[in-house]
């Protein structure tokens, strides 16, 4: 976060005020200009505040909030300088000034929704990080000029700071030799023009008159534009990746649904793989920067691309950040990760640096050991997290369990979108039609052991009205819930939105059977990211995932409560905080995470031991207090594994002392996976849920 020294902590808001009064001003007056033609005076209303800051003040010309933003220029400057000095970084003044003119535009042209492209311009923080990155190796300036590239430029921001840090801060013929060495391409026409505005602002001689330093400034832009060094285009349908020492980019991060080029996944995918192809296939010192969305260190459609990369060993570098400055114009939850390749003969290790910027060198083959088969890259803080990680991925692998031959199969049942001519709206009904038809379960119904989350009131879809149930022991009845037409289905009494019509029912054959299911998105800021319960077979829509028997096994009921209990623990939350860096809990990710070795049991129909009756029974507890009906246990109670007077034994402990009842199911599940007291500390401190609890 920018922190002037002397301004206070209101400089930020300040700021965004200001960003926020620019906007919606400029829009008004230009609001009946076409979309090509208000990028136009986007760009050239920057090109005039360029020249007022190459004058005095008092010599700009436009309307009053122009006035605002100039006057505000001198305070954005002293913020940024005591920031980047924070992190030991010298930038001219006059190149600070050249961000501040691309967040005006970037704020003028985009505002502050969510772009369809989901690209974002680089704070100047992180850009001259990522430029100091690149520079830890010299690059000589000589006769033959170095190639410092970036195939999605924007507005420049990446190639900026090389100006600072290869050319000085004052010296400017050695800026106008960096100058030279810069090449950048993009698709915004206007990003382009404004970002050779910039860059010749950025090294303009300066003068005692406000003509000669608008002189210099011009001429410089006419050079610029006459070079064609920063043209138009998208790189990602160029033949080839042209030549370049130093490539620094910060691609789009839009998301692709899988087309037949260009497959699915994310865009940014494209660009490392362009990006890392001249150093898999060409012997030339060559270095990469790329700033990628956090989610491709473990998404699925990357893991090839992953797997090259270790391969090749050319994995330098990587840092997890997440947004929680608001450094980039989008919400606190984003997590983004920073990539450096280059050829590794002359450095040893990869350096990793989880979200608390704790470095850790690790071998690519301690990396490859953590990556598993799926090659997903867990950023391990420290030197024992790392030993814990590399304990757990020794434990039998979650895919054991799904498939043909294991006890459960994982999927999903209905897409919310295209299956929705399968749906009838709970408000379209009436309370007899209701009552013969199968409610879909969404993921905001399900909650830890149970479904007793929310109940639909009122609306429809995104827009739509719900409220938290809150359940009562006795009978699995809801207080509170609305309009007295929840449908007791033998669990907690729930209020779908939609209803599966009968013709698509036709795969559920009553609600005998339980099946596990766990809601299929989640947040690293949410206290729980793994929600799993024991639910009837009924309908499930995408937000939920589902685990229910494989067609040649049919599970013991006693498994599905042990592997309940295991899925809610630290341990297997722990695992999956260190997967999931975006918000979609998917079955790659949950599939990549490890389960003890204790399902052999089940498989092979062997009585369980003392530990897992004790999970079986703590999970069955739990989830009658979340409204299960009894009358689901008794295949239990047949089975031996449980009696009714133990059970009232557990749901008293529960009440009488939840935390010891919760501590008594994770140490279970601890021994399990034969953890030490020292290792689930190591855990209960990555959980933002978990008080500190003294020293390992």
């Amino acid at each position: 976060m920018v922190r002037p020294l002397s301004k206070g902590p209101g400089y930020e808001i300040q700021f965004a005020a200001l960003l926020h009064k620019l906007r919606r001003r400029y829009l008004s007056r230009y609001k009946k200009l076409s979309g090509e033609r208000y990028a136009e005076q986007v760009e050239r209303s920057l090109f005039d505040l360029a020249l007022a800051f190459l004058g005095k003040p008092g010599q700009f010309s436009l309307d009053s909030e122009w006035q605002e933003v100039l006057a505000f220029a001198p305070l954005y400057v002293e913020g940024l300088k005591c920031s980047l000095a924070e992190q030991g970084t010298v930038a001219q003044e006059r190149t600070l000034l050249a961000f501040y003119l691309s967040r005006l535009y970037e704020t003028l042209r985009f505002g502050f929704e969510k772009r369809p492209s989901a690209s974002y311009y680089t704070p100047p923080r992180l850009a001259y990080a990522m430029a100091a990155q690149l520079l830890k190796r010299p690059l000589k300036i000589g006769a033959t000029a170095p190639i410092i590239y970036d195939p999605c430029m924007g507005t420049g921001c990446l190639l900026l700071p090389f100006l600072d840090l290869l050319g000085g801060c004052r010296d400017f013929t050695e800026r106008k030799l960096v100058l030279s060495c810069l090449r950048g391409m993009d698709q915004d026409a206007h990003a382009i023009a404004l970002a050779q505005i910039l860059m010749a602002f950025a090294i303009a001689e300066p003068a005692c008159e406000h003509w000669e330093a608008a002189s210099s400034f011009k001429q410089a832009l006419t050079v610029l534009r006459r070079s064609r060094r920063f043209r138009r285009g998208d790189s990602l349908k160029e033949r080839a990746v042209p030549d370049f020492d130093l490539l620094v980019a910060n691609p789009p991060w839009q998301s692709l649904k899988g087309t037949k080029d260009l497959g699915a996944g994310n865009i940014s995918r494209l660009f490392l793989e362009r990006a890392a192809a001249p150093l898999l296939y060409q012997s030339e010192a060559r270095r990469v920067a790329l700033l990628l969305p956090a989610s491709l260190l473990a998404d699925k459609s990357a893991a090839a691309c992953r797997g090259k990369l270790l391969a090749a060993n050319l994995l330098e570098q990587v840092r997890l950040y997440d947004n929680g400055d608001r450094g980039f114009p989008a919400h606190t939850s984003l997590n983004y990760s920073l990539w450096v390749l280059s050829k590794k003969e002359d450095h040893d290790g990869i350096c990793v640096q989880g979200r608390d910027g704790t470095r850790l060198s690790l071998s690519t083959e301690n990396l490859l050991a953590l990556s598993g088969p799926g090659c997903i890259f867990l950023l391990p803080e420290h030197e024992r997290e790392l030993l814990l990680l590399l304990k757990l991925r020794e434990a039998l692998d979650f895919g054991h369990l799904l498939g043909e031959r294991g006890l459960f199969q994982l999927g999903r049942e209905f897409d919310m979108t295209t299956d929705r001519a399968c749906f009838l709206a709970a408000e379209q009904l009436s309370e007899g039609e209701r009552a013969a038809l199968l409610p879909l379960l969404e993921g905001r119904m399900v909650s830890r052991y149970g479904l007793s989350g929310q109940a639909f009131v009122t609306g429809w879809g995104r827009s739509a009205r719900w409220q938290s149930l809150k359940q009562t022991v006795a009978g699995g009845a809801t207080a509170g819930s609305a309009n007295g037409d929840a449908l007791p289905l033998g669990t907690a009494a729930i209020r779908p939105q939609f209803y599966l019509k009968e013709e698509a029912s036709c795969r559920f054959e009553g609600l005998s059977r339980l099946k596990l299911c766990f809601q299929s998105t989640g947040s690293s800021a949410n206290r729980h990211l793994m929600v799993a319960a024991a639910v009837p077979d009924l309908p499930c829509g995408n937000s939920l995932s589902v685990l229910k028997a494989s067609p040649s096994n049919a599970y013991p009921l006693s498994s599905l409560f042990c592997l309940l209990a295991i899925l809610n623990s630290l341990v297997f939350e722990f695992q999956l905080r260190k997967r999931l860096l975006g918000n979609n809990l998917n079955q790659f990710l949950v599939g990549d995470c490890s389960l003890p070795r204790v399902f052999e049991q089940f498989l092979a129909g062997q009585p369980q031991e003392e530990r897992l009756s004790t999970l079986i029974l703590a999970a069955a507890a739990e989830s009658l207090e979340q409204g299960l009906n009894p009358r689901y246990l008794s295949e239990l109670v047949d089975e031996g594994l449980l009696c009714l007077e133990q059970l009232a034994d557990w749901r008293r402990f529960k009440a009488e002392d939840p935390e010891g009842f919760a501590e008594r199911m994770e140490s279970t599940v601890a021994s399990l996976y034969q953890l030490s007291p020292a290792e689930m500390q190591i855990i209960k401190r990555s959980n933002p849920s978990q008080a500190v609890l003294g020293n390992d």
